[in-house]
């Protein structure tokens, strides 16, 4: 806490089990890695980014996909106790096995699935109390498949009371 950035690394085996009992669980070996640099500019304008990369479980049956993200976030002091700012994220999800969509052309067959995400949003924090605040955010998400059955194009609003220390 209180440090301008943080890098963490390592590698491990993971292994995720499936809810039904014939699936065998899947056991997979991986690096991970985790990044983060903040940095203080003029009139109060945080900047920080992020690099996380980490594998996870897919919702196809014994596959998982690595998650590389990275992220840049750009934040400023507004009123007492409140801020406003700018999101933007990259996702880059290759998927570790072969998985079945479907017979063309409904579906792509047996593909090595490969994602990609863009998102883009903006947010503002009011403080209403010192452990009590008021968020809004607006975002634009967009992800890329080489399958087109998992593209899609998102704008999402979401609205609501944070509690907790900020």
């Amino acid at each position: 806490r209180g440090q301008p950035f943080v890098v963490r690394l390592g590698y491990g085996n993971f292994r995720y089990e499936f809810p039904l009992e014939e699936l065998e669980p899947l056991d997979t070996k991986s690096w991970w890695a985790f990044a983060r640099w903040r940095l203080l500019v003029g009139g109060g304008t945080r900047l920080l980014f992020t690099l996380d990369h980490q594998p996870r479980p897919s919702q196809f049956l014994n596959s998982a996909y690595a998650n590389t993200q990275i992220r840049v976030d750009a934040s400023r002091p507004w009123l007492r106790e409140s801020e406003y700012g700018l999101r933007q994220r990259f996702n880059n999800n290759p998927y570790e096995n072969e998985i079945y969509t479907g017979d063309e052309p409904d579906g792509c067959g047996f593909i090595q699935r490969h994602d990609k995400r863009y998102a883009l949003g903006a947010y503002a924090e009011w403080s209403i109390h010192s452990r009590m605040a008021y968020t809004m955010e607006v975002s634009y998400e967009l992800r890329r498949s080489n399958c087109f059955l998992y593209d899609f194009d998102a704008t999402n609003f979401g609205a609501g009371i944070s509690f907790g220390w900020f």
